[in-house]
């Protein structure tokens, strides 16, 4: 990446980005640690992996990467034009054209930034002209020494539907994987929210709500925010009794 070539506007460039997701507040785990250290990597340039593609199940925080990739460029990097898309804005737009000339300009727009973050690229499956668009448009981005950052369900090798090429030109990069966390890493980021929120539970609430929740950091933080919300209100420790009757719509 190169912060020489450009002086645009950061206000004028619509980045897609969400400054919800910072490496800041990413809950880095045993599973994830080495798809956070590239990530980060990536967005220091303390390394070149390029593209970088991280793959995982749906909530190991795929998306909270690259949102706080982009967020850490934008904010340290003022002349760079940095972009978030999914795999559906991405088919969306293209569905809309009309004639070669808003084909070509949708082009540029993908083609003229110094970072694109292009998340479910899986859902691109099956679709030859899209995919041969984000083909052309990734290759083109990685021959000028633009950054490119990928995420799906699953490894290059593993996407059905997409050509050889564009199979070898996912992986030509760094590949890593986003794991669930395991029952110690589901507690460990529990208590961790838990502090981040400012909430008293005592001892046996955090069990109880790493033994009930699925392998997925999403729904452990929907979970927290539950409790939260009803802490703010009503400022108790929470107990186990009162964490049973406030998640007991969410554990079914």
């Amino acid at each position: 990446m190169s912060h020489d070539n450009k002086m645009s506007s950061k206000s004028a460039f619509n980045t897609h980005l969400s400054a919800v997701y910072t490496f800041k507040n990413f809950i880095n785990c045993e599973e994830n640690m080495i798809a956070f250290a590239a990530a980060k990597s990536v967005a220091f340039e303390t390394e070149v992996y390029n593209p970088l593609f991280l793959y995982g199940e749906s909530g190991t925080g795929k998306t909270h990467l690259l949102h706080a990739i982009g967020n850490h460029i934008c904010d340290h990097y003022n002349n760079m034009d940095v972009m978030y898309i999914t795999a559906e804005m991405f088919i969306n737009e293209y569905s809309k054209v009309s004639d070669d000339i808003q084909e070509n300009e949708i082009r540029e727009k993908y083609r003229d930034v110094d970072v694109l973050l292009i998340d479910d690229i899986q859902l691109m499956s099956g679709n030859e002209k899209m995919l041969r668009e984000l083909e052309f448009t990734v290759d083109a981005l990685i021959r000028d020494e633009m950054q490119v950052v990928i995420s799906a369900d699953k490894p290059p090798k593993k996407l059905d539907g997409f050509s050889t090429r564009m199979k070898k030109l996912l992986g030509m990069g760094l590949v890593t994987e986003l794991r669930a966390p395991n029952n110690i890493s589901k507690e460990t980021i529990i208590r961790m929210k838990a502090q981040e929120q400012g909430v008293l539970l005592e001892e046996d609430v955090f069990k109880y709500i790493s033994a009930n929740c699925n392998a997925d950091v999403a729904e452990i933080e929907g979970v927290m925010t539950s409790i939260a919300a009803y802490y703010q209100i009503y400022k108790p420790v929470i107990n186990l009794e009162t964490a049973k009757n406030i998640l007991k719509n969410v554990f079914c």
